[in-house]
């Protein structure tokens, strides 16, 4: 589903209001957690950025402190570029 740059614009907001955990939360020591935290992945090898809200956590089930999803999202490459243009523009052209 492509999104338009107004809805990657408030992802990239709620990204930095830390509304949203995505697999940049996890350090490197931990990558291999991230098929365990997003459950729904079973390999992120197609590139991509991973998150969900953290409204959608699992409730009170966490691993190694980290919150369990039961669905994720992935935003692709050129829309990460996307958002992070939209976000130091702030959608200005």
């Amino acid at each position: 589903m492509k999104m338009s740059n107004a809805e990657l614009l408030e992802l990239a907001d709620d990204i930095e209001s830390g509304k949203v955990f995505t697999m940049g939360h996890i350090p490197m020591v931990d990558r291999e957690m991230i098929t365990s935290i997003f459950s729904d992945v079973d390999s992120f090898e197609r590139g991509g950025l991973i998150y969900q809200y953290f409204d959608k956590a699992i409730e009170g089930i966490t691993l190694n402190d980290y919150p369990i999803f039961a669905e994720s999202q992935i935003l692709s490459h050129k829309d990460i570029i996307r958002t992070f243009t939209l976000l130091f523009t702030r959608g200005k052209k």
